[in-house]
């Protein structure tokens, strides 16, 4: 088998470094809006839920409340430095290409390319933010869900079905007919 010329290794460094700003422009575009929207959103509905169904002051295990609450802002904050550290990791590979480049575009390009992105925490330390506000936002939409869901159950709607606001009350007294005269 035929080693690959310094031409094609440099092509693959190329290559290499173009689909690494489209990922990295990608991937922190849709980390972003996805954990974000879904965790932030799960907080404006629980305030919601408060504020037009249920007292805070009666209801029912409010520690899945706050359980869910803590769980959404941990799985924001970590998204936050999830993405944070995603946009040095891609910085850092891209500084491993370019010092493995400065050896040359030769056989041992791409293990020194391993060797260099060794030697950064970065790559692995993204990936455990990303896990962790994947589960923190799990964990937060169940406990929200489940204190709807609790509370819910014990507010007298029968079938959890559709909640309406109160109805104003009709008068029940009928208004008597005044009389008149004809003239």
């Amino acid at each position: 088998m035929e080693s690959p010329s310094t031409l094609e290794i440099y092509k693959g460094y190329l290559t290499h470094k173009e689909l690494l700003a489209k990922h990295e422009f990608e991937t922190s575009r849709d980390c972003d809006k996805w954990t974000l929207t879904t965790a932030g959103s799960a907080l404006a509905l629980s305030f919601t839920f408060l504020k037009d169904i249920v007292n805070l002051s009666v209801a029912d295990h409010k520690w899945f409340l706050i359980a869910g609450w803590v769980a959404a802002v941990l799985a924001i904050v970590a998204s936050l430095a999830s993405l944070h550290l995603g946009e040095l990791a891609h910085r850092r590979f891209g500084e491993c290409l370019d010092n493995a480049a400065a050896g040359g575009f030769d056989v041992g390009y791409w293990t020194r390319v391993r060797k260099e992105q060794g030697k950064s925490w970065l790559a692995p330390l993204t990936s455990w933010f990303s896990r962790f506000a994947l589960a923190f936002t799990i964990l937060g939409l169940v406990g929200l869900l489940s204190f709807v869901y609790v509370n819910l159950k014990n507010s007298g709607v029968p079938n959890g079905k559709a909640i309406t606001a109160p109805q104003p009350v009709a008068p029940t007294a009928t208004p008597t007919p005044t009389a008149t005269t004809g003239k």
